[in-house]
């Protein structure tokens, strides 16, 4: 009950439903937003502001202690089924205290979109969750913006209702920043001096063909990606799916909660060792490079020929069907002798 006059908050909603919302979406988050309300003229938006700026701040500062200036910052947001924000800090110079009014109808704690709050290690790293905070109609929520703030938006899970909030920043003097702490680089691991046939019983013939490799070479070139359909054969693509999803693997979270954070196999099935293990070969760093130009693999394994010029492949292929091969769907590289058994295909000697 942050505002006293409920239907104030009704109107509220009102207007800046009216609004244009953008999509953001990147590798962080997904969600839809407003420009900064400060340049909208509705009436009611106004009031909040004028409220934000005044009592509000002045309340801040009385129970923070911190000194706030008449810079205030606020949007509009909305986080509809499968939206999200990641962990992240809010740490931007000036950023004193974060704030959200929420907007939504009858939220739960089974729709998502909870608010997040972590835990930092020694070193400030975020490490887990230990409060999570439901969004509910006109409740504000606010909270120091440091170095340890830590927070998230929850993935949204209800397939009919919106997340709506106003949220934003009160301002002041930055505060002293600590040296950022840097992680351990990773040992790097030697790619596995594998027999070359061990290629042969995981990836599809084709893929070995020069002249689909040349193919594949020039569109990574133009597009700097590449999807390659059906790429590994089917018993194994099966047999590795099947290893994944069963209780013999055993899951680890690895990385702090706000960078390079997933889950890591401590265990697992033959199948998806048996997959890690081409992987990690060096025949498969050689095939890498033959398909993409980039030089990736040693210079030299027992078993894998090496020119030592794959890193120039992409810069020194014939260009005379370039024309055609820019017709080529955006989709899948998949050869008319691989439209039927492609398993019983020869298979092409792979070039070095």
């Amino acid at each position: 009950n942050f505002v006293s006059d409920a239907s104030l908050v009704d109107e509220l909603q009102t207007e800046v439903m009216a609004l244009d919302f953008v999509e953001k979406n990147n590798d962080l988050y997904r969600f839809q937003q407003t420009d900064n309300l400060e340049q909208c003229d509705g009436a009611y938006i106004s009031r909040l502001r004028d409220f934000l700026v005044g009592p509000v701040r002045q309340f801040l500062q009385t129970v923070t202690g911190i000194e706030l200036s008449e810079r205030v910052d606020t949007t509009c947001s909305q986080y509809n089924c499968g939206d999200t924000l990641l962990c992240h800090d809010d740490e931007l110079e000036g950023r004193r205290i974060a704030f959200i009014l929420y907007l939504v109808d009858d939220w739960a704690n089974e729709d998502g979109g909870t608010l997040d709050l972590y835990n930092v290690d020694e070193h400030s790293q975020p490490v887990e969750i230990v409060k999570s905070l439901v969004p509910a109609r006109n409740m504000f929520v606010f909270f120091p913006v440091t170095l340890v703030s830590f927070h998230q938006v929850a993935e949204v899970l209800s397939p009919d209702k919106c997340r709506l909030s106003i949220s934003g920043w009160f301002y002041g003097e930055p505060f002293d920043r600590p040296p950022v702490y840097i992680e351990p680089v990773p040992t790097r691991q030697l790619a596995l001096p594998r027999d070359v046939s061990i290629l042969f019983d995981w990836i599809r013939p084709h893929y070995f063909d020069p002249k689909l490799q040349s193919k594949v070479r020039r569109k990574f070139e133009r597009q700097s990606e590449l999807q390659l359909s059906l790429f590994f054969l089917d018993e194994q693509y099966q047999s590795v799916v099947a290893g994944l999803l069963s209780k013999q693997c055993t899951w680890q979270w690895k990385g702090p909660a706000n960078k390079r954070h997933y889950r890591s196999a401590m265990s697992c099935a033959r199948a998806v060792e048996q997959c890690v293990e081409m992987m990690s070969s060096a025949p498969f760093l050689l095939l890498l490079s033959q398909l993409t130009g980039l030089d990736l693999k040693p210079q030299h394994v027992d078993g894998v020929p090496s020119t030592g010029n794959e890193g120039n492949a992409v810069n020194s292929h014939d260009t005379s069907d370039d024309e055609e091969d820019s017709e080529e769907s955006e989709g899948d590289f998949e050869s008319e002798s691989d439209a039927g058994d492609s398993d019983s295909a020869e298979t092409p000697p792979l070039s070095g």
